[in-house]
């Protein structure tokens, strides 16, 4: 144990002469007569023994300095065994006594003057507080002696303490440790230098949780009308190890943010990374590499631009050397998933060689190992050194701890690959289907053969002729009317928003332009909240983007800019520009409450959407083995998709009219399952969405042909583009001389020209109704006239909501 008065105001940024602290031990030992008469046990001579000690000199409990208190070096003693845990070692504790409130210690633990005195000279090391600890702000800071006051002077306890965690450099390594801060305020008095002020409990609650400016505190409990006496007793526990991991996590967690990720945002994510994998290893010596692991249809590769500080592929080898000892190690490792170390003697000429070239280039310690993702190998890990001193098992088992998160890095680096993959087949090529491929890969022959220097060939036009069209259409009801409904609440809320924030910046700041800035935003207000007008959403944007957050930003920015300069902030420009942070934190489309009812909306729409994918994948999956047919989603508020299906599909295999019917009643099938599905997902969804589904019958063939510009099939011929038009008009169409809208939930529309042409869909729909999937419902509809369209008729079949299909 020590006794010298360490004062670390400097240090910790703290100004203690605002504070009246004196230091005084009657508390504590009040507290210890409190334990003897209490006790009865067998620690009760323990006690009563340490209590004489603590009275046998008057003077100790009348001592009202520091100085005066490191005097009395028994008596600090015996306040440390009974505060100590007793099985724990003192050369183990981080345990210190200080004045109250303040960051000026007089006795503590050897470990603990260790941590902040230099060994050589026996002064406060400069450099032990790092940046993350001297940016402890000053509401951490005040947060303690006011919840204190509280509970003591007004009875009012509060939930305000929340751990402190400081970092401090640690002498030999100079990396960063990582300490949590308790300090026991136990044995501290506090007195009213006068009458004590008045205050309302709720609004000092609000302040000490963060809600408001908590300077506010200064100013309804000013510092200078109390006084402290007594002790703080101050204990410092490691968390070095858990504080870094949970560093590697928030990395983790940014990384998987970032929907584009380059050189330059890997080599930041990886850097950090490397810090903090040095911090929990107690090694600054020790180097990382990280290798994912990808695949191209499941054969291993290498990119080396996902590779990173890697020791594999930066020795000086031949690059087809390195990329088969890549495959070398990336193999064994699926086999046995015990870690390679270079002190070793490997058996492999080619592993030989590597171990041989790393040694050249100066590595004394290198070793290798996999990281898994579960049951799978994600990626390779590398720890190296050029520093003779090596690793020891406590620092490689302390580092083995931060693999599964590690693994995330991988996970994230091979979805990124694979993504960046499907990216360029999207870009370049087209998704050519199976059934397909085949006139594609004819066409290519064609065009390779027939090319030459003299003669450049041109690709062949992709048709196919005489193909059946099915065609469906799963659609959100009255979308437009809810994406406008959702969007004119969200803008309510935030331009009420925007209005307060406004009228605060011009009371604390008296702008005038602020004014007449709040005045714009009340007109769009007022236009926003009358439902009967057209809410022009583009002049919004325009306006919140040019005119209003530039503004804004200004204060936001100049009180930043401020700050880092360490300029004076006043309490109004430091209040504005927390409302201001406040305003655009809800304003994130991701998770502010200005975009509640948008989200709400989509989420709804991609749950029913999803299914929607789901069911159509099955009637695909149903359909396409009997034989080969050509199905495209299009994705809309909803579904649309086309089915083509015919001899030229498939010219080697037999077409029949009974492929065509089996996709019909399937169709029919779906479209009731559909229903049925999104009906179950209404208690889910946060706005209850409905489906409509619309079949178009052609009773006819048409040709199609793949466009090089869309790079999708389409109508071929002017005949054929009727057809199209017919799809895209009937969508909203009305039952003649009702106005009703011929698509309505829980309900199937089939759309066609020609009685003869939907003879088979009735006897499907009889069918289904047999089999209590659809209702006994069924309507005949005359349609009225659309724009060069006429004649068209429908059907119209309700859907059991309790059906019994699979």
């Amino acid at each position: 144990m020590k006794a010298i008065i360490l004062d670390l105001t400097k240090a910790s940024g703290t100004d203690i002469n605002v504070l009246s602290s004196s230091v005084s031990f009657r508390k504590f030992i009040g507290f210890v007569q409190e334990a003897v008469r209490a006790e009865h046990g067998p620690r009760l001579t323990f006690l009563e023994n340490a209590l004489e000690i603590l009275t046998s000199q008057k003077g100790f409990s009348e001592v009202e300095t520091i100085e005066q208190a490191s005097e009395y070096l028994d008596q600090l003693d015996v306040v440390f065994q009974l505060l100590s845990p007793n099985l724990e070692q003192e050369e183990s504790i981080f345990w210190a006594i200080g004045q109250p409130l303040s960051p000026v210690m007089f006795y503590g633990t050897d470990r603990f003057y260790q941590m902040v005195l230099d060994p050589e000279t026996e002064e406060l090391r400069s450099e032990m507080i790092t940046k993350d600890s001297a940016g402890l702000s000053e509401y951490d800071k005040v947060l303690p002696m006011y919840a204190l006051i509280l509970e003591r002077l007004y009875g009012i306890y509060t939930q305000a303490y929340r751990p402190l965690i400081i970092s401090i450099t640690e002498y030999k390594t100079r990396l960063p440790q990582y300490f949590r801060i308790n300090i026991d305020h136990r044995f501290t008095d506090v007195f009213a230098a006068g009458t004590l002020p008045e205050i309302n409990e709720q609004t000092v609650k609000e302040l000490l949780v963060g809600n408001g400016d908590f300077r506010q505190l200064f100013k309804l409990l000013p510092v200078n009308q109390f006084r402290f006496e007594g002790i703080s007793i101050i204990t410092l526990t490691d968390v070095t190890l858990e504080y870094a991991l949970e560093q590697i996590k928030d990395i983790s967690i940014k990384m998987d943010k970032v929907d584009q990720v380059d050189t330059l945002y890997y080599e930041t994510f990886f850097r950090h990374l490397t810090d903090s994998l040095r911090t929990i290893g107690a090694n600054p010596g020790l180097e990382f590499g990280f290798i994912p692991q990808l695949r191209v249809n499941n054969k291993l590769t290498v990119d080396r631009k996902t590779i990173f500080h890697s020791k594999l592929v930066s020795v000086d080898l031949p690059e087809d050397y390195l990329t088969d000892i890549y495959l070398l190690f990336a193999t064994h490792f699926e086999q046995y998933p015990e870690a390679i170390f270079s002190t070793g003697s490997p058996t492999d000429e080619q592993l030989t060689r590597f171990v041989d070239a790393i040694k050249s280039a100066g590595i004394h310690f290198y070793s290798m190992q996999p990281v898994y993702n579960g049951l799978e190998v994600v990626g390779l890990f590398e720890i190296y050194s050029t520093q003779e001193l090596v690793p020891d098992e406590k620092a490689l088992s302390q580092i083995n701890l931060a693999k599964p998160l590690i693994s995330k890095f991988f996970q994230n680096a091979i979805d990124h690959f694979n993504k960046n993959i499907e990216t360029v087949i999207q870009e370049k090529f087209t998704s050519i289907q199976q059934s397909v491929q085949w006139k594609f890969r004819e066409a290519a022959w064609h065009f390779i053969r027939d090319n030459s220097q003299e003669r450049p060939a041109a690709i062949g036009k992709i048709v196919f002729k005489n193909v059946y069209p099915v065609y469906g259409a799963v659609d959100i009801r009255d979308s437009t009317l809810l994406r406008n409904d959702s969007l004119r609440k969200d803008l309510k809320f935030q331009f009420a928003s925007i209005v307060d924030l406004l009228k605060t910046i011009s009371q604390e700041i008296n702008l005038l332009l602020g004014q007449e800035m709040a005045y714009k935003c009340q007109n769009i207000l007022s236009e926003i909240t009358n439902e009967s007008g057209k809410l022009d959403e583009m002049k919004v944007a325009e306006f919140l983007e040019a005119d209003l957050h530039p503004f804004l930003h200004h204060f936001l920015l100049g009180s930043e800019e401020k700050s880092k300069t360490k300029d004076n902030i006043s309490p109004k420009q430091r209040h504005v520009s927390l409302s201001i942070q406040r305003y655009f934190e809800t304003i994130d489309p991701d998770t502010g409450t200005a975009f509640a009812n948008r989200r709400d909306l989509e989420e709804s729409m991609n749950m029913i959407n999803s299914t929607i994918n789901d069911a159509l994948d099955q009637f695909q999956t149903q359909v396409q083995p009997l034989y080969p047919v050509y199905f495209e989603k299009f994705r809309t508020d909803g579904v649309e998709y086309d089915i083509y299906t015919g001899q030229s599909i498939d010219p080697d295999k037999k077409f029949s009219s009974v492929y065509l019917k089996n996709i019909r009643i399937w169709q029919i099938s779906s479209m009731a399952s559909i229903i049925k599905l999104t009906r179950e997902l209404l208690p889910f969804m946060p706005v209850q969405l409905h489906t409509t589904q619309l079949i178009f019958v052609n009773s006819g063939t048409i040709d199609i042909s793949f466009r090089d510009d869309e790079r999708r099939f389409d109508v071929e011929g002017a005949y054929n583009i009727r057809y199209q038009v017919i799809k895209k008009r009937i969508d909203k169409v009305h039952i003649s001389g009702t106005g009703e809208r011929l698509t309505q939930p829980g309900k199937i529309a089939l759309v066609y020209f020609q009685e003869n042409s939907v003879r088979d869909h009735l006897d499907y729909i009889r069918f289904l109704q047999a089999q209590n999937i659809l209702a006994e419902d069924l309507e005949f509809l005359v349609l009225e006239e659309l724009q060069g369209v006429s004649g068209l008729k429908a059907l119209r079949v309700g859907v059991n909501p309790a059906n019994r299909q699979n």
